[in-house]
């Protein structure tokens, strides 16, 4: 997607430059004298180290002629230099590919453009979500559907942060110290215990559907995903499920737990996080001389957010709308952006644009999810029992926290604020 737009209010706009990660796509912003000039394209970069890297998904289909085993791989690719880098290797997908080839010594194996002959006697598709990334740390959601002939299917899901410079899972410590590590995992202990009484109590349908199968879940430290609250770092554990039946392929999610202050927070993630109001449907990012803010639309449910600009004396110059969430902003005039920066984003933003549906961006996910789209993989169904969109608003920044995979115990509401 490229949107470019130009308007010229009376007074011409201040000079700023800045990225805005929102829903599923970034937007390049430079306001100046001749106006404001927006370009989107739907790609999500990573900065870190003082530089930007983009995040993208591709599949790896390892199928047979009668059996599908289709994957996914996260990569980091820098935009200077254009090379890439395999940073997430989902390892279900190879492992079930070989112990089939081992099995069926005959199985002929697919070339890249073949498709099966007719529907696959086995299925094992493994699909990874990125859930946000925060300066070096991706957030993401793992699911593995596994269909046999003569046996229940069988599910997983789990959830997890990788460093995006070495390709490694970040743990509790490894993030914010052994002191905070263990003080967030105990409180998360607790919490899980108090979500298990929930569902005892509950009388909720997907209430009944988990107490049916609770031994699908226990307590996992390593399954959670980073977030914030009031801009300070924070956790959020889903306790995953895995086995036969709707259960094994979702989440329980226990409430986000604030971490505390860490130098890479405050470095690369903090100054890109906004200032959420009370009532959760304006956020501003100050910048000196200059705000810009992001107020979402409460006609469109929360799904969509106005961007504008605004200078000290209150003068306000619209942007564009968004998809909600607005994610966080990277700013690219202080320091300013050189040239050779400069060039390899611009190249970013040009090829995403032309990726076909082999070569998928990591939008950060938005909505719910009925299975893997990806070449020869089939879709297996809904795996949330979350409330759609539309059943009630819920604040921008508590919205990302309503991933896909996930049950939802809570109370309906007529609003929810974060």
């Amino acid at each position: 997607m490229i949107v470019v737009c130009a308007c010229a209010p009376a007074a011409p706009p201040p000079a700023a430059e800045f990225l805005v990660a929102a829903g599923d796509s970034t937007y390049w912003i430079r306001t100046d004298t001749t106006g404001v000039r927006v370009r989107g394209s739907p790609i999500l970069l990573a900065r870190f180290s003082g530089q930007f890297y983009e995040v993208y998904v591709t599949d790896d289909d390892r199928s047979f002629a009668d059996a599908s085993f289709v994957g996914q791989r996260i990569y980091r690719r820098d935009l200077v230099t254009g090379d890439s880098t395999l940073v997430f290797e989902d390892s279900v997908v190879p492992g079930m590919a070989r112990s089939y080839a081992e099995e069926n010594p005959g199985a002929r194996r697919l070339g890249p453009d073949e498709e099966p002959d007719g529907d696959p006697v086995t299925s094992t598709t493994a699909e990874v979500t990125v859930l946000d990334v925060h300066g070096p740390y991706l957030s993401y959601d793992h699911h593995v559907d596994v269909e046999r002939p003569g046996g229940p299917s069988w599910h997983a899901t789990r959830r997890g942060v990788l460093d995006l410079r070495t390709g490694e899972a970040a743990s509790l410590s490894n993030l914010f110290g052994q002191a905070a590590a263990a003080r967030v995992a105990r409180q998360a202990r607790l919490a899980y215990l108090a979500a298990i009484d929930s569902v005892v109590r509950s009388e909720s349908e997907g209430a009944r559907q988990l107490a049916a199968s609770l031994r699908s879940y226990a307590f996992d430290e390593t399954s959670f995903a980073i977030t914030d609250v009031g801009g300070r770092a924070a956790v959020v554990f889903h306790v995953p499920g895995r086995g036969p039946g709707t259960a094994g392929g979702l989440t329980l999610p226990l409430p986000a737990i604030a971490a505390g202050d860490v130098a890479w927070w405050s470095r690369d993630v903090r100054p890109g996080l906004p200032q959420v109001r009370a009532d959760s449907l304006l956020e501003r990012w100050p910048r000196g001389r200059i705000e810009v803010a992001a107020r979402y639309d409460t006609a469109s449910g929360g799904t969509h957010a106005v961007l504008s600009i605004r200078d000290t004396t209150r003068r306000v110059w619209p942007i564009t709308r968004v998809q909600a969430p607005v994610h966080h902003i990277h700013w690219l005039d202080r320091p300013a952006l050189d040239s050779v920066a400069r060039t390899g984003l611009a190249r970013a933003f040009n090829e995403a644009a032309l990726y076909d549906e082999n070569l998928r961006t990591a939008g950060l996910r938005t909505g719910p999810r009925s299975g893997v789209r990806g070449p020869r993989s089939k879709v297996l169904g809904p795996r949330s029992l979350a409330r759609g969109p539309g059943s009630e608003i819920l604040g921008p920044r508590q919205r990302r926290h309503l991933g896909p995979g996930t049950l939802d115990l809570r109370p309906a509401q007529s609003a929810r604020r974060s």
